[in-house]
C-alpha cells in the first residue's frame, strides 16, 4: 500500500503578516492543524539567524 504525501505551500501567510496591521495575532485552531510548523517557518523567515538559508524559501509562494 503506497503512502500519500501532500505539501501545502502555507508561506502566503506570511505575507498577510506583513501586509496586514494586526494589534493581535492569536492562532486558534484543533490540534494537529500546523501552527507549530506555520510558527517555525516565520521564525526561519524573519530570523537573522537564517538569513543566508535562501533555499529554506526557493520555489515558494512567499519566494515570488
Amino acid at each position: 500500500m503506497k503512502k500519500l504525501v501532500l505539501f501545502i505551500d502555507k508561506t502566503r501567510f506570511i505575507e498577510e503578516l506583513i501586509c496586514d496591521s494586526f494589534k493581535v495575532l492569536l492562532f486558534t485552531r484543533p490540534g494537529r492543524f500546523g501552527k507549530t510548523l506555520t510558527m517555525d517557518m516565520a521564525e526561519k523567515f524573519f530570523s537573522v539567524k537564517y538569513a543566508d538559508r535562501e533555499d529554506l524559501f526557493e520555489g515558494l509562494a512567499i519566494w515570488q
